[in-house]
């Protein structure tokens, strides 16, 4: 037998790249090890390459079994020897400023920069050093650890300048020193990370804002009425400092900005602003108003000040005969999202100017007003957050001004609510481990170190890993970040909330989605048969008539709640594949077989609104993989990108399962909500009156398909049906159109959906879809 030739040496860190070959050069033997183990990181594959990127340092030993047709197989032990790969650290900021006072919470973050992979280890520095010309003033004694087993592995402290290090420095007649930290490693040899230390005067120390004074120059108080229109109102501050340095903000009413500042300050002054003469404090509507300045620089004050306020009410006068105003939407208790909401109205022809303004139910005073020309207005979601809370009742009205100023024209008082677009559940959450012995034993060891308790557990069979759900008294994001650098640990995030997405809408005239697409021509050709579709929903009606010879299998994933039949999933799972049976609808796939599986939880006896949280939906979601589902409907969404989620979904696209999911309701939203937006999800828009796009344009334009979305008639609980409208129906639609292309393409379905497409009517490219 001819000896294999020896092996290079390898590098932590570094691509590796060789041949396990004969010294004779053949290539025909095929390749395998027997005994021992390759460097983590690397592999040998069965014509002898050996890639990958080494993550551990020291010397490994392995037998490689070569065989050639004909020959007898040859076996020969190998060595390889890697190397503790290059340490590189940068820092950031790459100086800092302190007076000669001495400093405190100065932060500096160390960044590693080489390796560029993920390796399983973690780097530490046992404490600071302060340098000058080479020789060690003092110390920082904090150690400092950066987990190398992530992108981008860094660790940010606030460091200490001791007095005495800025004494030395004083005395040495520097004004500069370093402060330089060095990480030691098994894997990567020592890397060092350096920033530079400006010394400073005081009076050339930074910025400081010691105290700010807000008033009218009227009266020189806080508070002031005035007539509506008034032109003399002058607002002032007086900013009382130390130090040197930029100072930068704005002056704003009613959170809208009038004018920006900036101004270079010098140590030991005070400084005195007032508002612009153009544009002047606006007068012409009536109410409180509150002015205010805020400071964006320094970066110190604008995160510590409680900036004060002044108010300054004006009386408006009324027209003679002041006009009905009509509300559009939101219709009145309506829910609404918190992170955005549009409202509008009918524009009146003598008002140039509208007030929207908001209410709590017991107050006639605003809790927030906004101003436009416009027979709408977008309530953004900062502004939701800094005076609304979810869950609360409010009112809101529309005033209209004429030209002088005057209200012309008015409105009632609408309801409505604020429901969580998204969440996490409180004081949860979850991590995974192997499947193994040592998994399970990692679990006490992760909850007794960091103050869990444990909850459930949960085999996840299609990642081969655990799911273990705790609660704790910390903070989630902080504990989830903790677990991140636990060796063992694969994942760890809070239990994030999923909605359903519905939206409720009243009984108008019949429509029906067979008409749309011509079902019963259609069905001649293609029902879906044995296509297996899942349900990830509310619970399903499972004795429902048009869906219970389609249920071929129903499970319940919430903890502490039975199996129920609920509006939405059982709207979904009509859409999609209600039988026929001359009893009710029929669906789009009416012989398909449907995997109902209970992952969220009806939110009211009435609405078809459903939550669910990331436990709930991986245990469905493994479920459903492991039933081998060819297609699997997820109408729910949230705004988080769910990486456990994110996981699963990566998982049963490599086992060509089709997933599909709504892109989101919202008129106002800027971006898809997840799981449509993971690029291995069938994203689905809507299509409402008209063919105008659901929820808006641009998202149409960037979601993979497109289905009606309004008056869709559909099964609900009871042996009864009704009308919905949103996403999630336009969803269930595609599902239903997939699970026929499977059918009709032996389970390969076609990847150009129809879509959102002003020139080209949706039945022409269903069509197209179904290559009829």
């Amino acid at each position: 037998p001819e000896p294999l030739s020896d092996l290079p040496r390898g590098k932590v860190g570094r691509d590796y790249n060789e041949s396990v070959v004969p010294a004779t050069g053949v290539r025909s033997t095929r390749y395998n090890i027997t005994k021992g183990k390759l460097p983590p990181g690397l592999s040998l594959d069965r014509l002898g390459r050996i890639t990958g990127i080494p993550a551990q340092a020291g010397k490994f030993r392995f037998t490689v079994q070569a065989a050639r047709q004909g020959k007898a197989n040859f076996f020969q032990q190998m060595t390889l020897i890697v190397d503790p790969g290059d340490l590189v650290v940068n820092v950031s900021p790459p100086s800092i400023n302190v007076t000669k006072a001495g400093s405190t919470g100065e932060r500096v973050t160390f960044t590693v920069v080489q390796p560029t992979v993920p390796i399983a280890e973690t780097i530490t520095s046992s404490r600071g050093e302060f340098h000058l010309n080479g020789r060690v003033l003092g110390f920082y004694n904090r150690p400092l650890s950066i987990n190398l087993n992530q992108q981008s592995p860094s660790a940010t402290e606030s460091i200490t300048v001791p007095p005495s290090v800025v004494k030395n420095a004083q005395g040495a007649g520097q004004g500069i020193i370093r402060y330089r930290r060095t990480f030691t490693s098994r894997n990567v040899g020592r890397g060092t990370g350096e920033a530079e230390v400006n010394l400073r005067s005081a009076a050339a120390g930074d910025l400081k804002i010691n105290r700010l004074r807000l008033y009218f120059e009227q009266n020189n108080r806080p508070i002031i009425a005035v007539e509506t229109n008034s032109r003399d109102l002058k607002g002032a501050i007086d900013i009382h400092y130390n130090g040197s340095g930029s100072l930068k903000g704005y002056w704003q009413v009613d959170r809208r900005i009038i004018q920006r500042i900036q101004k270079n300050l010098f140590y030991g002054k005070i400084l005195t602003l007032k508002t612009p003469d153009v544009p002047p404090l606006p007068t012409y509507s009536e109410g409180a108003h509150r002015l205010m300045f805020i400071i964006t620089e320094p970066a110190a004050a604008a995160a510590a000040i409680d900036f004060p306020q002044a108010i300054y009410h004006v009386e408006a006068k009324q027209a003679e005969i002041v006009v009905p105003l009509e509300l559009s939407s939101p219709d009145n208790f309506a829910e609404l999202s918190s992170q955005g909401a549009t409202f509008t109205w009918s524009e009146v022809r003598k008002a140039q100017t509208y007030q929207l303004a908001f209410f709590s139910p017991d107050s006639d005073k605003p809790i927030f007003t906004a101003y436009t020309q416009k027979g709408s207005y977008q309530l953004p979601a900062k502004v939701i957050e800094l005076n609304f809370s979810e869950g609360q009742t409010y009112q809101w009205q529309v005033r209209g001004f004429n030209s002088e100023g005057i209200v012309a024209a008015q409105s009632t008082k609408r309801n409505f609510s604020l429901v969580p677009k998204t969440s996490y559940v409180p004081g949860q959450i979850l991590f995974m481990v192997d499947d193994t012995e040592a998994g399970r034993a990692l679990i006490a060891t992760i909850a007794d170190k960091h103050g869990l308790e444990v909850v459930e557990q949960t085999v996840l069979k299609s990642l081969q890993k655990i799911m273990v759900l705790c609660t704790t008294n910390e903070a989630v994001m902080k504990t989830a970040d903790l677990l991140r650098q636990e060796p063992g640990l694969y994942h760890s995030q809070p239990n994030i909330i999923f909605s359903t997405l519905n939206q409720s809408d009243p009984l108008r005239s019949m429509q029906a989605i067979d008409k749309l697409l011509e079902l019963e021509a259609l069905h001649q050709r293609v029902t879906g048969k044995g296509v297996r579709v899942a349900v990830v929903d509310t619970g399903v009606d499972i004795k429902h008539q048009d869906l219970q010879d389609r249920v071929i299998e129903h499970r319940n994933f919430i903890r502490g709640s039975p199996y129920r039949a609920e509006i939405h999933g059982t709207a979904i799972a009509g859409l999609i594949a209600g039988s026929r049976n001359e009893f009710g609808i029929i669906g789009i796939a009416p012989d398909a077989k449907l995997l109902a599986y209970r992952a969220c939880s009806q939110s009211s006896p009435v609405a078809p609104r459903g939550t669910c949280d990331s436990v709930s939906i991986a245990k469905a979601l493994d479920q459903a993989i492991s039933s081998q589902a060819q297609v699997i409907n997820l109408s729910l969404g949230t705004v988080e990108q769910d990486l456990l989620i994110a996981k699963l979904i990566e998982q049963g696209a490599r086992q060509q399962i089709t997933f599909v999911a709504p892109v989101g309701n919202e008129a106002g939203q800027k971006s898809i909500s997840f799981p449509a937006s993971h690029p291995q999800v069938v994203g689905v828009a809507g299509l409402g009156q008209n063919n105008n796009p659901f929820p808006n344009r641009s998202i149409a334009l960037q979601a993979d398909a497109v289905a009606p979305a309004e008056e869709v008639f559909t099964t609900i609980p009871e042996n009864r049906h009704n009308f919905f409208k949103g996403t999630s129906f336009s969803a269930a639609t595609i599902t239903g159109i997939i699970a026929l292309s499977l059918e009709k393409n032996n389970g390969t379905p076609s990847q150009e959906y129809p879509q959102f497409d002003e020139n080209h009517i949706w039945t022409k490219q269903v069509a197209t879809y179904m290559g009829l």
